[in-house]
């Protein structure tokens, strides 16, 4: 049999190989995810060997799996896109062999696939599987167990909408069947995209994610070390911000807000001499980047406030390359009706694209009152005044303090979500050049 090492979701095998041919997995995994296999001494008749290597798994949530996925380009808009382009290879020639020739060499309806995957029901393929083994020596009638099950797995699935007699197709693609048919990896789905669709369904977030190396190990196969948790540099994003404490506190929110993710982001070295301050060297930077045609995933961040609004309407109008993302600082309902302090004293305005900088971002769940926004200066080529507050400093360090958390500063979540979704597009981006040469490319728009 040789010792095998599988990817699985809920004990579903979604990918697996054998003694030397294996798919590394390493990056869907972080170091704290890896569980050693259990020495129960009531289960040996001898007490293990500890002088043998240690062996174990990574196991996670499907749930903090799914980020990883969007970032290693498995996003769920080019997941469903990868389905529509890679169907027709999922052809069952047992069709034709049936006596099926009408629907033999027939591809798969994208809407199947999709639906299957957001509606399956795991716990029913599990039971149906553990069902097929424990028959498949001695049951008699092999086609009519596989047909109860099919048409269980449908009815209490709601996916009534596949036609029943390519069903079993769907689930073949998907690497959800029972009957562990043999079939070419060309006709079957992407794993990453199985797992990805498959997170659609808020029941199947809290279901385990298992990479089980152990049978490898202990065969000899593989050092343990093969199996550490790693990400490529192809797939960090490198992110650019117009000071020091942006990237500080964008760099802080990631590591305790999204730990699960915060290792695909670095940022440029900041302690000292940081190059990049100020609007006008973001922008000379990012032309740089852009006329060199940076193979790295880069993010640039700009204010939004009237320079780097100005800045970012000059960057995005470049030609630079598809995975360099370009982002402003998100605008937010509660900066349209602002305290600020001008000429003529106290008021409120909208500072959405005026004054809003990476501070004003910092405030506390237990804060009370805005730091006024000050009108400064009138910047001509947006014909607008810009603005700043003068508590910037303080704000930083406060938030900076090892004993603040950023659960305490609600407007950080609206921040990372406008740096997620442009890593997420990014790197689907990126993921799509990556395949271009393969048979099969990805087709997704940017």
């Amino acid at each position: 049999m040789g010792s095998r090492i599988s990817l699985q979701v809920d004990e579903i095998s979604l990918d697996f190989g054998k003694n030397a041919f294996w798919t590394n997995h390493a990056q869907l995994f972080q170091p704290h995810n890896y569980l050693p296999t259990s020495h129960d001494e009531d289960i040996y008749e001898e007490p293990p060997d500890e002088s043998e290597p240690p062996t174990g798994k990574y196991v996670r949530t499907l749930g903090q799996t799914i980020g990883r996925l969007d970032l290693l380009g498995y996003s769920e808009d080019a997941c469903r896109s990868y389905v529509k382009e890679n169907v027709e290879h999922a052809i069952d020639d047992t069709l034709a062999a049936n006596g099926d020739y009408d629907d033999a060499r027939v591809p798969l309806e994208p809407d199947w696939v999709l639906s299957a995957l957001s509606h399956v029901n795991l716990d029913l393929i599990k039971k149906a599987q553990q069902d097929y083994i424990e028959h498949t020596s001695h049951y008699t009638d092999k086609p009519k167990l596989v047909h109860d099950w099919l048409e269980r797995i449908q009815l209490e699935s709601k996916l009534t909408n596949i036609p029943t007699n390519r069903f079993s197709d769907v689930l073949s693609f998907l690497h959800l069947s029972f009957d562990f048919p043999n079939k070419h990896p060309d006709e079957l789905c992407h794993p990453y995209v199985v797992l990805r669709l498959l997170g659609t369904n808020p029941s199947n977030l809290d279901r385990q994610v298992k990479w089980d190396h152990s049978d490898l190990v202990a065969g000899g196969w593989a050092d343990p070390n093969d199996f550490l948790p790693y990400l490529d540099p192809t797939n960090q994003i490198l992110v650019v911000t117009e000071g020091s404490s942006d990237a500080s506190v964008l760099k802080k929110s990631l590591e305790q807000l999204r730990p699960d993710i915060a290792d695909f982001f670095y940022f440029v070295d900041m302690t000292e001499n940081y190059p990049f301050t100020g609007t006008g060297n973001l922008f000379r930077f990012t032309q740089g980047l852009s006329s060199i045609n940076i193979q790295n995933k880069t993010i640039i961040i700009y204010d939004n406030d009237a320079e780097g609004c100005f800045n970012f309407n000059r960057t995005t109008a470049i030609e630079r390359p598809p995975h360099l993302g370009v982002i402003r600082l998100p605008s937010l309902t509660e900066f349209a009706n602002y305290p600020t302090i001008g000429p003529e004293g106290q008021g409120q305005s909208d500072i959405n694209g005026r004054a809003v900088s990476i501070e004003l971002f910092l405030k506390s769940a237990d804060d009370i009152t805005d730091p006024p926004v000050r009108w400064t200066s009138y910047h001509e080529k947006t014909a607008t005044y810009q603005g700043v507050i003068d508590t910037k400093t303080d704000l930083v360090k406060r938030f900076m303090n090892p004993r603040s958390h950023p659960k305490d500063f609600p407007r950080i979540e609206s921040l990372l979500n406008e740096l997620l979704a442009e890593a997420t597009r990014i790197s689907a981006i990126a993921r799509r050049y990556l395949e271009r040469g393969n048979s099969h490319p990805w087709t997704f728009s940017s």
